[in-house]
């Protein structure tokens, strides 16, 4: 790992890291992204109207 000192603090090359270490915030983004892009394609009522029957669908179990 390369390392660079600025001022006393040390700075990582992002590229040398190790992967998903830290990366657990990717995961909420990847959600909200898909449902902001599922809104946009298919409108604000639609999506509310589809959110309404799944959530009506998964209280009454069917």
């Amino acid at each position: 790992m390369r390392k660079q000192h600025n001022q006393g603090y040390e700075i990582y090359n992002a590229f040398k890291r190790s992967p998903i270490e830290n990366d657990w915030y990717i995961v909420p983004i990847v959600i909200i992204g898909t449902l902001i892009a599922f809104t946009a394609f298919a409108g604000v009522e639609n999506t509310f109207n589809v959110l309404a029957q799944f959530i009506g669908g998964v209280i009454t179990g069917t």
